[in-house]
């Protein structure tokens, strides 16, 4: 394979330039190589589906948790912290002793 600028005419340069046009023009039909997919784009597609689906999941799964937990109403979202995590450490211990009945209330 050797590069050749494009205004030598060349037959199969001016077909090569045809299809790589007529590819970027059809990306919706893409063919060989370019419709195949790449481990990266497996990746992404399976992280997709989880996060689609795990919320779905934890909101069925919520329906079967005991009255105790239940009463918290701890919502679920993948993307924000509970805001609990921005109390300070010691504060956030006596928040978890109460909620779980745990610790030392004397």
């Amino acid at each position: 394979i050797r590069w050749s600028p494009s205004h030598l005419n060349i037959e199969s340069n001016e077909t090569a330039d045809r299809l790589a046009a007529a590819e970027a023009r059809n990306l919706s039909r893409q063919q060989g190589k370019a419709n195949s997919l790449t481990v990266s784009r497996i990746g992404s597609i399976r992280k997709q589906q989880v996060d689609n689906e795990h919320p779905r999941w934890l909101n069925n799964t919520n329906r079967n948790l005991s009255q105790d937990y239940s009463q918290w109403h701890f919502l679920y979202s993948p993307t924000r912290s509970p805001k609990e995590l921005l109390l300070s450490q010691p504060s956030l211990a006596k928040l978890l002793a109460t909620r779980t009945g745990y610790g030392d209330f004397a």
